[in-house]
C-alpha cells in the first residue's frame, strides 16, 4: 500500500519532530507569530446529516467545530497563519466570519461503493489572502 522507499523517505523527514496526540487547543497554544497551523476536524455541521458515518457528533461536536473556530480567531489576532479545510456548508461559513473562505471542489475516493464516489465541494479557510498569484487555480471565494 505505501512503499518502502516512501516510508523511509518520510521517516528521515520526521526524525527531528516531535509528533503530538492532545486535544487541538492544548497542541496550539504555544503558537508564535507566523508560524503556520492546519486544521483538518471531521466535517460534522450543525444539523450533523451530512454524510459522514463515522465522523460525527461523538467524535467531533459542533461545540468542538464552535472551540476550533474561536481558538483559530485568537490564534489570527496573535498573527499565526491558520488553513482549516472543513465542510462547504453555511453553518462553517458563518463560524468563520472573520477569515477569507473559498470552495474547491475535488473527487471523492472515500466510499464503500463505486455509485457513491464523485465530485465533492469543500471549504478552504484562512487567515490570508489567497490570491492568483498564489498559483491555486479552480477555487471560488465565498462571503
Amino acid at each position: 500500500m505505501c512503499p518502502e522507499k516512501d516510508i523511509r523517505k518520510t521517516s528521515e523527514i520526521l526524525k527531528n519532530s516531535e509528533i503530538i496526540s492532545d486535544d487541538f487547543e492544548k497542541i496550539v497554544e504555544n503558537s508564535n507569530k507566523s508560524d503556520f497551523i492546519y486544521f483538518d476536524p471531521p466535517y460534522t455541521v450543525k444539523h450533523d446529516n451530512n454524510g459522514f458515518l463515522k465522523y460525527n457528533e461523538k467524535v467531533f461536536s459542533w461545540k468542538d467545530q464552535e472551540r476550533l473556530s474561536e481558538l483559530s480567531l485568537d490564534l489570527k489576532k496573535r498573527g499565526v497563519n491558520i488553513m482549516i479545510s472543513n465542510a462547504a456548508h453555511d453553518d462553517i461559513i458563518d463560524l468563520y466570519e472573520d477569515f477569507y473562505k473559498f470552495k474547491v471542489s475535488r473527487s471523492s475516493v472515500i466510499s464503500g461503493r463505486n455509485s457513491a464516489r464523485g465530485r465533492v465541494n469543500e471549504l478552504i479557510i484562512t487567515s490570508y489572502e489567497i490570491t492568483k498569484n498564489n498559483g491555486i487555480q479552480g477555487i471560488k471565494e465565498v462571503h
